[in-house]
C-alpha cells in the first residue's frame, strides 16, 4: 500500500498543470529529511529521525508528500503544522526502534504554568497534615512528596510523582500490569510516568467526572490539557475546599477533566 504522498509503480504520470500545482504546494511546506518510523506515543503521528540526537513527531494529516531517498525520506509538512521536536531518551534505549532510540513526553519539559489571579495554590506540608489518610484521592494528596521511591527524575514528573503518591496511598493496581499504563520509570519502583496513562486510570476509577473544578466540591484527581502547548498533558490533585493543589503544578488556563471515586 502506498504511503501518504509517495509515488508507486504504475501510478499515473502527472500533467504539467498537476506538476506545477505540486511545486506550488511544496513551496508552502516545511521539509524534513530522515528515517520515518511509527510514533508509539502519539496516535496518528510519524517520527522523522533526522539524526541520533534530533527527532520530530508529525501528524500524518499534516504531511503533504513523502519521497524515498535511499534509506531515508524527504517529507513535506504543511507550513504552520504543530511539529514536536524531541530528543532521545538514554534511559529507554533498545526497545526495537531503529537506532535503538525512543520518544517520550516525560523527557520533554512542559511549559511553565501561568500564574493567574484566583487560581489554586500549591499545598504545603502543613496543609497535608490536615488531610485524612486512606486509599483515596485525599490519601494520595496527603502523601504527595514531589519524588519517586526509585529516586529518579524526568524532564516532566507530574505523572511520575503523582503515581508514586497514589501507590503509597494503597492503589496497588498501579504497581502491576494495567491496561492504562504504557510506560514506567526505569528504577525498581516502576512508577507510571505518562499523564495520559494516568488520565486513562482516572477514568477507569471514576464514579463522578466533570470539567473545571468548582470551589467547595471536595477533592478531585485532574487531567489538564492544551495540545497546542503540550500534547502529553498534566495530572494533579486539587482540594477545592481549601483551594490547594498537590502535584508538580496547576495549569489553570488548560482544559480541565476532573474525576472522583
Amino acid at each position: 500500500m502506498a504511503k501518504p504522498g509517495q509515488r508507486t509503480e504504475g501510478s499515473h504520470t502527472p500533467s504539467l498543470e498537476e506538476a506545477l500545482s505540486r511545486q506550488q504546494q511544496r513551496a508552502s511546506c516545511d521539509v524534513f529529511v530522515g528515517e520515518v518510523l511509527p510514533d508509539r506515543n502519539f496516535a496518528n503521528h510519524l517520527l522523522i529521525v533526522s539524526s541520533p540526537e534530533t527527532f520530530y513527531s508529525v501528524n500524518i494529516e499534516d504531511i503533504l508528500e513523502r519521497e524515498r531517498i535511499g534509506a531515508t525520506e524527504r517529507v513535506w509538512v504543511r507550513n504552520g503544522s504543530a511539529v514536536w521536536r524531541c530528543t532521545s531518551s538514554a534511559e529507554r534505549k533498545g526497545h526495537g526502534l531503529a537506532l535503538g532510540l525512543d520518544f517520550s513526553m516525560e523527557n520533554m519539559p512542559p511549559p511553565a504554568p501561568r500564574l493567574l489571579v484566583g487560581g489554586p495554590q500549591a499545598g504545603t506540608a502543613v496543609d497535608q497534615q490536615r488531610l485524612t489518610s486512606g486509599t483515596t484521592i485525599e490519601g494520595a494528596a496527603k502523601l504527595f512528596a514531589d519524588s519517586c521511591e526509585g529516586g529518579d527524575r524526568y524532564a516532566n514528573n507530574c505523572a511520575h510523582f503523582l503515581s508514586d503518591a497514589f501507590i503509597h496511598a494503597g492503589f496497588s493496581e498501579l504497581r502491576s500490569a494495567n491496561s492504562c499504563i504504557n510506560a514506567r520509570c526505569d528504577t525498581s519502583a516502576k512508577r507510571p510516568i505518562r499523564a495520559r496513562d494516568m488520565w486513562c486510570w482516572f477514568k477507569s476509577k471514576a464514579s463522578q467526572s466533570g470539567g473545571a473544578v468548582a470551589r467547595d466540591t471536595g477533592i478531585w484527581a485532574v487531567f489538564q490539557l492544551k495540545e497546542s502547548e503540550y500534547w502529553g498533558g498534566h495530572v494533579t490533585i486539587i482540594d477545592s475546599n481549601t483551594w490547594k493543589y498537590y502535584g508538580t503544578g496547576w495549569y489553570n488556563d488548560w482544559d480541565q477533566y476532573s474525576y472522583k471515586w
